[in-house]
């Protein structure tokens, strides 16, 4: 093999085992580049060698082995044998080809075997094995051990041994036995290997490498061409796409690569998953035989990898000069010209001299340059060669660039200059250069920024001293008008500050940008103490302000710097209590902006804490809007007004209300704030923590000692605090019915335990009105809690012992009177109804109906009454008068009520299916009873019997306020309206069954008309079903018997069966949910029934009956009212 080039000889020879990729720079180290600018995602030096083969590929540990004397394979141990990472293994070497006797015991051996340089005397000498425990010794000859360790004998494979598992096997680092024995170039051990159906192809599991890829890899000649002879593929990739050809050029192996093209000229045409040629590798490695193997061979030259760098820019990279030089040489061979070579650009724009100049070598760029390279080429990002230099700061490099015509003007994408980047880089000999070599010293970029004010913005302070020493001017601005002093003391660069002081004076001293903010405004933002004092001895004015008419103090402040605030203080105090463009002190900026040391400063040196902005907004109101809860404490110890008011009307505690901070709502609460104060929205504090759905500030108000006149604002659309905290927050509200029931002792069996009900918030009384211009309540309406509480399913609320207190001292006055005397009328109609249709009964016995007609009666008939002309008058029995009249009297003045109910209710009276059930029964009992004294007709019997079955519903309904009974009336309602929504389902199965049964069936009575099998097959479902009766009834169903059989049977399985088990199911696992239900609706229909009694009742026995609160002694004998048991407690 031919011998490397100088710079390249690192990467060949006995190599160090690579513990970084191997597509990585191998260059010596040097200075680490800057970064250009802001922008720049990489350094110049990490651009030009971003794209570098990749070798995830660290120390290969591969299986431990052992040759006899005889140069055979003994032995190959399993990854079961138990040795441990680290093990040292004694190989037993034929003498003759190690010459000499081997030594048994420990040997040194690292984790990789070295290449070794090929030649002539190379011998076949075994590799040292790569071992696995440093603890173990093991003759792999005899199978004993030699040191501590288990008995590893019965582990070994037997000599000639053909098992594919065992050759094949991968050890635990993922490689086989003829990977290592490929790795360490042992020929006779390869060959025995391949003797017992070794792969000769098998990729390792983590990197993809075959036997061939590492003795490529490694330079063994012998190796590569024993596994070519044995059927290697030239063709195999490794993870990262790369064949053999890849790995023999990345260590520039040549002679690998020629027996490898011997076999197939086509690999030099191939490419990895980067797309990185043979080419591409060699320009890492510098090799120029291997570079010039492969041009002789085809390769092309001009091919562009995935970033799309050339082989030559890659060799520029790592400044691998001749390489450079033999590709260029060789580019007309393929009809390319070597100059569109060095004009080629990547991904980034870059040519080959801008990858090259940042390796520092000139010989390389005067090379470049002298081949054709352009000088001023821009790369993406608008740099140019000069540019790159100018920020690495090698001057021979830049004179060299110069000399060869680099336009010293010329600005990148930034419009920034070279002489702009050396200034940012404080590179002081480049910036002399550049100025020698007639650089415009007050070049401006894009932001207007000239070499000075980016020295003085970086804080290079020899770069500033020699700028201005160059003439540069002091007063020129920045697109924000910033001068070198603004950029210098917002930076706190104190000596540069020094340095422009004695090169201008107090010129700039007051000099303003664009935001009319002097260097002094600057100073107290940053809180730059020795800077502040400078420039206050140096003259600066205390007062001036900029164009929001701040002072430096009021910067000061709004930013926290309690040191600037008090020399600023000491300096001038009378700019304690100036206010800016928005009324703002210094006190009220250090407020609204959460500083607590200072607002304490301010207040101790004398501020005003009752001042206020443009908007009237206090110090106070300001910290608590923002949640400043350190600042709202000292303002409060500070005696602050903690109910001013603003323009809006708002207090303090509204603005916390409404943004919803909790603490500061608390500080305010316990200090007292005022709870009746309303804005100019009609909205009180307690209405903003509801509205948006504050709750722990909304329960902090309900629990405050104020909480009573909390819950007495009504807002300008009259609604009551209490109806949106059951509205929208119900555990607020359950607070505030604990604080309307208190109690006299702990213990509930104390004899003298007295309760005190406050039932003014949930029942305000008959005298309840609404006020306010903006109005548009019904005056006549009322609040009351509890409907309210059953609108919004509140169960937990009415469940409360004072909703029920309300219900139950409104039972005892005067609803349960007024529901037993209806109830005791309606009985009485319903004992009327019964006699009158019992009896009625007996008469009809003997009667002839003709269809819907009236009755024929016989004139011997002493039931009835008749004239001389033998017409009936009456009925002979005078209960049945009395009966039928007083059936009618109540008909009638129900159906009154009921009227006059729909007048009040209006479309809420079509809501309720006991109005339909009672109108329905009125008029069913009417038509019984109609005519008069006269015995019903055939229509009227019709009439009776469904006034009857709908009196009985109606009665159920009467039972459900009543406590023992109404729960279960509510449930088994509540069950029968979930039935009714299931038959929905059922009723698409009773169809089709009772279709398809009346086909088949059709010749029994059962099924004979679809109106029969439908209420056949529904009776079926319920149970009733009789096999006999439909295929043993002697009649034959052909041709549908079979038919009729299947669908029987389906029938059978899924209406008896499955849907009836699933209604029990449902009705059952959901009794909970149902018991809920009734027993909220039983609520609703108390409080109904009592609300409807007491609006109906005269103003004056409303105010009679009224209780705003009550106090009960439950532990003392009282007396027990007829009524009270008649209701839900």
């Amino acid at each position: 093999m031919t011998s490397l080039p100088e710079n390249s000889d690192k990467l060949n020879g006995a190599m160090p085992p690579l513990q970084e990729d191997e597509k990585s720079n191998t260059e010596s180290p040097r200075e680490p580049q800057p970064v250009l600018d802001g922008t720049d995602k990489r350094s110049p030096t990490a651009m030009a060698n971003r794209r570098r083969m990749k070798d995830p590929y660290r120390h290969i540990l591969p299986h431990r082995m052992s040759f006899h004397t005889t140069g055979v394979l003994a032995t190959f141990l399993r990854p079961s044998s138990g040795l441990r990472r680290g093990a040292t293994v004694s190989p037993s070497v034929d003498p003759a080809s190690r010459g000499g006797t081997p030594k048994r015991g420990r040997r040194k051996s690292s984790n990789l075997a070295q290449p070794r340089k090929l030649g002539k005397d190379v011998q076949n000498e075994p590799r040292p094995i790569v071992p696995i425990s440093a603890r173990e010794h093991i003759s792999f000859k005899t199978g004993k051990r030699h040191s501590h360790g288990p008995d590893l004998g019965k582990n070994y494979r037997k000599k000639n041994s053909t098992d594919y598992n065992d050759v094949n096997r991968y050890n635990a680092e993922g490689y086989a036995a003829l990977h290592t024995a490929a790795q360490s170039n042992h020929l006779g051990w390869m060959g025995e290997l391949l003797k017992n159906n070794a792969d000769v192809d098998l990729p390792a599991v983590s990197t993809g490498f075959t036997p061939l890829h590492l003795a490529a890899r490694y330079g063994w000649l012998e190796a590569a061409m024993l596994l070519l002879k044995n059927g290697a593929s030239c063709d195999a990739s490794t993870h990262l796409g790369q064949r053999p050809i890849h790995l023999a050029a990345r260590r520039g192996h040549a002679d690998i690569i020629r027996v490898l093209l011997e076999y197939d000229k086509d690999q030099v045409k191939a490419f990895d998953k980067d797309l990185m040629t043979p080419l591409h590798m060699a320009a890492i490695s510098g090799d120029i035989d291997v570079c010039q193997l492969l041009i002789n061979n085809g390769v092309d030259i001009g091919a562009r990898e995935v970033s799309n760098m050339t082989a030559v820019m890659m060799a520029c990279a790592v400044g691998h000069q001749s390489f450079i030089h033999c590709v260029l040489q060789s580019a007309p061979s393929q009809g390319l010209k070597a100059c569109d070579l060095l004009l080629h650009t990547d991904n980034e724009m870059k040519t080959v001299l801008h990858i090259a100049i940042s390796n520092g070598c000139k010989e390389l760029v005067k090379f470049l340059l002298d081949s054709g390279a352009d000088v001023n080429a821009q790369c993406g990002m608008g740099h140019t060669p000069l540019h790159l230099i100018a920020v690495v700061g090698n001057t021979d490099i830049a004179n060299l660039l110069l000399d060869f015509g680099a336009t010293i003007e010329k600005g990148d994408n930034e419009l920034m200059t070279p002489l702009h980047r050396a200034a940012m880089y404080n590179r002081l000999a480049m910036v002399g250069l550049l100025l020698d070599k007639g650089a415009d010293i007050n070049a401006r970029e894009k932001d207007h920024f000239t070499p000075l004010l980016c020295a003085c913005w970086r804080g290079h302070v020899e770069i500033v001293k020699l700028l201005i020493q160059r003439g540069a001017d002091l007063n020129l601005r920045d697109c924000e008008r910033k001068t070198c002093l603004h950029w210098s003391v917002e930076m706190g660069h104190s000596e540069i500050v020094s340095v422009l002081f004695e090169a201008t004076g107090l010129g700039l001293l007051e000099s303003e940008d664009r935001m009319d903010q002097t260097v002094l405004h600057y100073t107290a933002e940053t809180a730059n103490v020795a800077l502040l004092n400078l420039l206050l001895v140096k003259g600066a004015k205390v007062d001036t302000r900029d164009n929001e008419e701040k002072t430096p103090l009021h910067i000061a402040c709004q930013f926290g710097h309690l040191a600037c605030v008090k020399i600023l203080l000491q300096h001038s105090p009378n700019l304690l209590n100036t206010d800016d463009m928005d009324g703002m002190t210094p006190l009220l900026l250090a407020s609204h902006n959460g500083h607590p040391s200072i607002v304490r400063f301010l207040l101790d040196t004398g501020a005003d804490i009752a001042s206020k902005n443009d908007e009237w907004k206090t110090a106070l109101a300001l910290a608590a809007s923002k949640n400043h809860v350190h600042t709202v404490t000292v303002l409060i110890e500070n005696n602050a007004d903690i109910n001013a008011l603003d323009k809006e009307k708002n207090t303090p505690l509204h603005l916390v209300c409404q943004a919803g901070h909790q603490l500061v709502a608390k500080l305010l609460l316990a200090a007292r704030a005022e709870l009746t104060h309303c804005n100019r929205a009609g909205l009180y504090a307690l209405d903003y923590a509801i509205e948006n759905q504050h709750l722990e500030i909304a329960k902090a108000i309900v629990t405050s000692k104020d909480w009573e006149s909390a819950l007495s604002n009504r807002n300008d659309k009259g609604l009551s605090p209490m109806k949106k905290l059951i509205k929208k927050m119900p555990d607020a509200a359950l607070l505030v019915l604990d604080h309307c029931s208190k109690k006299s002792h702990s213990d509930p069996n104390h004899p003298d335990l007295e309760i005190t009900c406050d039932f003014s918030y949930l029942d305000p009384g008959p005298d309840d009105h609404l006020t306010g211009e903006n109005n548009i309540i019904d005056k006549k309406k009322r609040f009351f809690a509890l409907k309210t509480m059953l609108k919004y399913n509140r169960q937990k609320l009415l469940c409360h012992e004072l909703p029920q207190c309300i219900l139950s001292r409104k039972w005892s006055k005067f609803a349960g009177i007024f529901f037993m005397l209806d109830f005791f009328f309606y009985l009485i109609f319903l004992g009327c109804l019964t006699h009158y249709t019992s009896s009625s009964q007996l008469i009809t016995s003997e009667m002839q109906l003709n269809s819907m007609g009236c009755v024929e009666v016989d004139a011997n008939d002493t039931a009835y009454i008749f004239n001389e002309e033998g017409i009936v008058i009456r009925i002979a029995d005078p209960w049945l008068w009395v009966s039928q009249s007083l059936i009618s009297i109540y008909c009638l003045f129900l159906l009154v009520m009921k009227f006059l109910h729909l007048l009040q209710l209006r479309v809420a009276f079509f809501l309720a299916i006991s109005n339909y059930v009672a109108i329905l029964l009125c008029a069913s009992s009417l038509i019984f009873t109609y005519p008069p004294f006269y015995p019903p007709c055939s229509l009227a019997w019709n009439a009776g019997a469904i006034a009857n079955f709908l009196a009985g519903i109606h009665f159920l309904l009467y039972l459900q306020p009543i406590r023992y009974f109404g729960i279960y009336v509510g449930m088994f309602l509540t069950t029968s309206s979930s039935l009714l929504k299931a038959m929905v389902v059922y009723v698409f199965f009773f169809l089709s069954f009772g279709l398809c049964f009346y086909i088949c069936f059709s010749r029994l009575d059962a099924f004979r008309s679809p109106g029969d099998a439908l209420l056949t097959t529904f009776v079926m479902t319920l149970g009733e079903i009789n096999k006999s009766d439909i295929f043993d009834a002697g009649i034959s169903l052909s041709p549908f018997e079979h038919a009729g059989h299947i669908l029987f049977i389906l029938f059978l399985f899924m209406m008896p069966m499955v849907l009836m088990n699933l209604t029990i199911g449902i009705a059952v696992g959901d009794i909970e949910a149902i018991f809920k239900s009734a027993y909220l609706k039983q609520q609703q229909i108390l409080v109904d029934l009592i609300w409807g009694y007491e609006t109906k009742l005269p103003k004056f026995l409303q105010r009679r009956i009224y209780e705003s609160k009550v106090t009960m002694r439950p532990n003392k004998a009282n007396k027990r009212t007829w009524t009270k048991d008649f209701h839900v407690g």
